[in-house]
C-alpha cells in the first residue's frame, strides 16, 4: 500500500497539468517536481511541473523550452543564456518560502508562505527583462509585480 502523504503518479500528473490551458496541457511532457523524473511522455514544446512536495498549496507549472533551459542553467550555477522569449503558466497560482529567494524551502523566521494568483510569467532574452527590475515584488497588493528571475 502506498504511503497516502505522497502522491502517486497518477495524482502528481493530474496537479501538473492544471498549470496551464488544456490545448497546451494535453500534449505536454510531465515531469516531478525535481524536473527530471519524467511522469509521462508528451510534447517537447511544454512541460508541466508537478508541485514540490512541502508546499501548503498546489503550485504546478507548466514550461516552454527556453523557460527549462533557464531552470536547468540556474540549477547547475550558471548564467542563464537566453535566445528567444520564454514563457510559462501557473494557472493555480504560486506559493514559496522567499519570494527574493526562489531556492529556500521554509520561509524565514517570522515570516509565512507568500502566494500569488494565477499568472502567466515571461523571461526576456539577453536579458532584457532588466527593464521589469523596477516593479515591485510585492503579491498582495493587487498590482503589477515582477519576481528576481535573473542574475545580475
Amino acid at each position: 500500500m502506498a504511503d497516502s502523504s505522497e502522491p502517486t503518479r497518477e495524482e502528481k500528473i493530474a496537479d501538473a497539468l492544471r498549470a496551464a490551458p488544456a490545448y497546451i496541457a494535453d500534449s505536454a511532457t510531465v515531469v516531478d517536481w525535481d524536473m527530471t523524473t519524467v511522469l509521462r511522455e508528451g510534447s517537447p514544446d511544454w512541460t508541466c511541473v508537478a508541485t514540490a512536495p512541502g508546499k501548503p498549496w498546489p503550485a504546478p507549472m507548466c514550461l516552454d523550452p527556453p523557460f527549462m533551459q533557464w531552470f536547468r542553467e540556474l540549477a547547475q550555477g550558471k548564467t542563464p543564456t537566453i535566445d528567444r522569449l520564454g514563457i510559462f503558466y501557473m494557472l493555480m497560482g504560486e506559493v514559496g518560502a522567499d519570494f527574493d529567494h526562489p531556492e529556500a524551502t521554509q520561509p524565514p523566521e517570522g515570516k509565512d508562505w507568500y502566494r500569488a494568483g494565477p499568472h502567466v510569467r515571461f523571461i526576456f532574452p539577453g536579458g532584457t527583462g532588466r527593464i521589469l527590475n523596477g516593479l515591485p515584488h510585492d503579491t498582495t497588493s493587487g498590482l503589477p509585480y515582477t519576481p528576481i528571475m535573473e542574475k545580475h
